[in-house]
């Protein structure tokens, strides 16, 4: 949080507090008999001694009104099909408000200072810090222990990290990006007479073949093995995690948090990508090269092999992207060491939703939570109403298709599809994971199958404001260089590492190192 609104908020809590308690007494209605507003009448006779009291009669309850705040620049119309949906499912009367991802923070800082909080609102790791500490956030736990299955089965091991603790749930997390795979064309296996490599030797003799064997048959030799550029971190991470080395997450040596240059088998990383490099295997201007231009190659056919997530490789770019007829066919690989270890970074999630303490139905917001965090909430959300917004053709396989007018998305979206369901939506099965092919799912799921060991850390140690991006540099540039120097790697090695503790990683490691061990006690 910026320090004018810290500032703002030491000046409000106390006043914040009051408002709070007294919403929260607002949630009760009291009853006497003979009232024709409350939820139970009662009526009494009596005769002599024998007093009989007639049947307690409960009428139905009126939907009480939950509020969302929501990053979105389109306008829905006044009352979308789809919300009017959820308030019929839920009997709670729903009220989503949308803002422009540019002036969220802008217009939730003065929902604060109105104290006019909406009951749902997304924040960061900072923030949440600074909301729970001015008492603006309610605690979950029992409120997700008794009102919402749906959340704790999709997200529960998740749920204690971060703003969060093992006995303290203060914000939902929200999914983080999409896992990373290792995407080879099965086509060029096939025309090249391998299988899909398993350890570090049989990858080199794959990239081997798809750089000399002729994979795409056209006669020439206009192909390469491995596409790789300093700029996309996934396209490094498979061979590091042959080495269980998280490649750009902090990792754990001799009990301290630190980069992964200084991981020490970094240099045994090193010596397989000169080896590619050396005998031309890989992208050779992997250094200087545009990230467009690697992804072009890529579709163009010249490359047989890249780190990404398959959400480009195999989903949004199939077939369109690929100039190819017919368009490659690609499979996953989990290359492995000397040690038999092998996979991908683990995503992590950096984004929250909270419940305002100023919620006067904290039971029933859970509730409306719930419902849209599960499967049938999640797909309403996502697409809107089955046989009205949309249609599956093939569910099992991904396959549907919109229903005029809403096959135009702007009138999907109008009618309230899509636009709300970032804050609420499901992690590994959300129904946009539901839409995507076969081949992309089994990628993203054996990248979460196989992460490697890292040693994460949720708060950022307070040298980084300092520091901005030079300790990546010094990373980015130990990697690039090693790789084609002609010179002593170990000595070159051996000055990068010193060169990023004397520009602040030591004290990055002192200070990552004890918020490791505050977040894992």
């Amino acid at each position: 949080m910026n320090q004018t609104l810290s500032k703002f908020l030491a000046l409000t809590m106390a006043v914040l507090i009051v408002f709070t308690l007294a919403a929260c007494q607002g949630g009760t209605t009291t009853t006497t008999t003979g009232s024709t507003t409350g939820a139970t009448t009662t009526k009494a006779t009596t005769t002599g001694a024998t007093t009989t009291t007639a049947p307690t009669t409960t009428a139905p309850r009126d939907p009480v009104t939950i509020t969302s705040l929501h990053s979105e620049v389109t306008v829905p119309v006044e009352q979308p099909s789809i919300v009017l949906k959820v308030r019929e499912l839920t009997n709670i009367n729903w009220e989503p408000m949308l803002v422009g991802p540019a002036d969220y923070q802008t217009k939730l800082n003065s929902l604060i200072a109105s104290r006019d909080l909406p009951d749902f609102f997304s924040f960061g790791l900072v923030n949440g810090l600074e909301y729970k500490d001015s008492g603006m956030l309610v605690e979950l736990t029992s409120l997700l222990a008794d009102h919402a299955p749906d959340i704790l089965e999709n997200r529960g091991e998740f749920l204690a990290s971060g703003l969060n603790t093992a006995d303290e749930i203060w914000g939902i997390p929200t999914p983080p990006g999409y896992h990373n795979a290792l995407a080879v064309r099965t086509d060029w296996l096939t025309n090249v007479g391998l299988d899909m490599p398993d350890t570090l030797d049989e990858f080199y003799e794959v990239l081997k073949a798809f750089t000399e064997n002729d994979p795409n048959k056209s006669g020439k030799k206009d192909t390469l093995g491995l596409a790789a550029n300093i700029l996309y971190p996934t396209m490094w991470q498979p061979v590091f995690g042959a080495y269980d080395i998280a490649y750009k997450l902090p990792v754990m040596v001799d009990g301290v948090v630190t980069s992964h240059l200084l991981h020490p088998d970094y240099l045994k990383v090193i010596e397989f990508f000169r080896k590619l490099y050396q005998e031309g295997l890989m992208e050779p201007d992997f250094a200087s090269m545009p990230q467009m231009s690697t992804l072009e190659k890529l579709w163009n056919g010249t490359y047989g092999v890249m780190g990404f997530t398959p959400v480009g490789t195999t989903n949004n770019w199939m077939p369109g992207r690929y100039v190819e007829d017919p368009p490659p066919t690609f499979g996953w690989a989990v290359i492995r060491g000397p040690e038999g270890k092998g996979g991908f970074n683990k995503s992590y999630a950096t984004g929250y939703y909270g419940l305002a303490s100023t919620c006067e139905e904290p039971e029933e917001a859970i509730k409306l939570a719930n419902f849209l965090g599960s499967k049938e909430g999640d797909q309403l959300l996502y697409f809107g109403i089955e046989d009205k917004h949309f249609k599956w053709v093939n569910e099992a396989e991904g396959k549907y298709e919109y229903l005029a007018p809403y096959n135009d998305s702007a009138t999907q979206r109008a009618d309230g599809g899509f636009i709300f369901w970032s804050l609420f939506k499901r992690w590994n099965d959300n129904a946009e994971i539901r839409t995507m092919n076969l081949t992309t799912r089994e990628g993203l799921q054996l990248s979460i199958d196989n992460p490697v060991t890292d040693a994460y850390i949720y708060q950022q140690p307070a040298i980084s404001a300092d520091l901005g991006s030079t300790l990546g540099d010094i990373e980015n540039e130990a990697l690039a260089n090693l790789v084609v120097t002609t010179g002593n790697v170990e000595e070159e090695y051996a000055a990068y590492v010193q060169r990023w503790l004397n520009e602040g990683g030591e004290t990055w490691q002192q200070q990552a190192t004890e918020i490791y061990k505050m977040e894992n006690p």
